[in-house]
């Protein structure tokens, strides 16, 4: 998903949206807290964790690009 991601960021750049890039990434982070919270004893899906930091971390950037 995170090169989805960057592609999506990459436009909400060029088109100066930082709301749309703050509310993906407050939605990313949720989901990311909600999964630490809530993850079951027992099952190994790091994978959907790594997703998700990188979805953020695209997004961080992106928003960073922005500011500058």
């Amino acid at each position: 998903m995170s090169e989805a991601i960057k592609v999506i960021a990459g436009h909400y750049v060029r088109l100066k949206d930082r709301a749309a890039l703050e509310s993906m990434r407050e939605h990313r982070n949720r989901l990311l807290q909600n999964y630490r919270i809530h993850a079951a004893q027992g099952f190994r899906v790091e994978t959907l964790e790594k997703s998700l930091q990188s979805d953020v971390d695209a997004l961080d950037e992106a928003l960073s690009r922005l500011s500058t």
